[in-house]
């Protein structure tokens, strides 16, 4: 019986130095000749789907489907730009984590994160680490956090082909945000404090692991074998 690993992305996976955020800002003045757009407000933890309908309000453009549509895919095409110039980089011991779970066939790997998800994976394939998720939840076509580990959690199942027991689940990431959205689906958590979220915030929320990064592979790999009782 396999267990599924999600993980968050921006501050869990990698840092992208503002590469995002640039983006939407070239996007709202590619697509809408808003030259100097308000994108200055609370990322953190969120969706790119509540992000996008605040910048809309913020600067004034009205929110419909065939708009969002049109920004999301002018913003990935932006990303792209950006992520080049960003310098952003891979967390400590992603990589090495990333190629042992992939290589233990007891470990499926997918994502649960607030971006679209076709700037999640432009995100990862800027470092070379996209083909090791299958399944996931993501930040275009739900608005809450919650909603979008549910969805994570559906696409899995159709990966495997099955229903998912909440004992076969697990959340890594690096907000608050990723420790509540992983009682939605009755997963564990595993919080990291490699983004920008305090470490006294992400305890209140009382996640079952909480190590300051991913670096040492076998730790992390020794906690998610004694999780799962193998």
């Amino acid at each position: 019986m396999g267990r599924y690993i999600f993980f968050d992305i921006d501050g869990t996976l990698i840092l992208t130095n503002g590469a995002g955020k640039r983006a939407l800002a070239s996007a709202f003045r590619g697509l809408f000749n808003i030259a100097d757009a308000d994108v200055d407000i609370d990322y953190g933890g969120r969706t790119d789907l509540s992000i996008c309908k605040e910048l809309f309000q913020l600067n004034h453009v009205d929110f419909a489907d065939d708009a969002f549509l049109q920004f999301i895919t002018r913003y990935n095409q932006e990303l792209k730009q950006e992520l080049i110039v960003s310098k952003g980089k891979l967390l400590p011991g992603v990589a090495k984590l990333l190629e042992a779970l992939q290589d233990d066939d007891r470990y499926h790997l997918g994502l649960i994160t607030g971006n679209i998800e076709a700037g999640a994976y432009t995100k990862l394939e800027s470092h070379g680490i996209h083909d090791y998720f299958h399944f996931g939840g993501f930040g275009d076509r739900q608005e809450s956090r919650d909603d979008i580990a549910r969805e994570g959690k559906r696409d899995a199942e159709k990966f495997a082909k099955g229903s998912l027991a909440a004992d076969q689940l697990m959340i890594i990431g690096d907000t608050p945000h990723d420790v509540t959205c992983s009682r939605a689906i009755g997963a564990a958590c595993m919080a990291v404090c490699t983004g920008y979220a305090a470490r006294d915030a992400i305890e209140a929320q009382s996640p079952e692991y909480l190590l300051e990064d991913l670096e040492n592979t076998d730790q992390v790999v020794g906690i998610l074998d004694q999780h799962f009782k193998f």
